[in-house]
């Protein structure tokens, strides 16, 4: 069994796509065509950068664990700062902080990650957009900050010791867009 093949055997399934294949992953080569090309192909990318920007060759990029792009499917079709492009690619760190109420308040900054199992995720609330929390939507890592707090001085901290996808919102604004993703 490869890497990648135990990677997405760990993924809650998510479903198929018409001709059978499973969606949840892409390779990164597909990823690029898909997003419309790459601009920074062949370039050398560390960990915090758009894993878009670190698909260059098979193989190479970001934390060099693996060929493929987590596809979060539709959750985040409608999810404030989200873009394919813009899913930071933070595999190798052990520590990522997510800003809560960013992008005028109603946003997680960064949107979507890609981290390595073992990773500690920290959540910091800016203060903007009212009060907020964190809650998983689906996925294997249980995140759940609380009743909403407003305080722009709170933090929600999370180890994600599994593989897979979780997606997660802010339960006061999931309709206005704030929901972010992890894989």
């Amino acid at each position: 069994m490869t890497a990648a093949t135990a990677a997405s055997a760990r993924l809650p399934p998510l479903g198929l796509k018409p001709d059978g294949s499973d969606f949840r992953c892409m390779k990164r080569r597909d990823f690029v065509r898909a997003a419309g090309g790459a601009t920074a192909a062949g370039a050398a990318v560390g960990a915090g950068q758009p894993a878009a920007a670190a698909s260059g060759e098979e193989g190479g990029g970001g934390g060099g664990e693996g060929e493929t792009v987590p596809a979060f499917g539709s959750f985040l079709d409608d999810a404030n700062g989200y873009s394919e492009d813009g899913i930071v690619d933070a595999r190798g760190e052990d520590a990522v902080t997510i800003e809560v109420g960013a992008g005028g308040g109603f946003a997680f900054g960064p949107a979507a990650i890609w981290i390595s199992p073992g990773t500690t995720v920290t959540w910091e609330w800016t203060g903007e957009g009212g009060a907020h929390n964190v809650v998983a939507n689906d996925g294997p890592a249980g995140l759940d900050s609380g009743d909403p707090v407003e305080s722009g001085s709170y933090e929600y901290e999370f180890t994600d010791d599994d593989a897979g996808i979780t997606t997660y919102y802010c339960s006061p604004h999931q309709s206005q867009g704030m929901k972010g993703a992890s894989a």
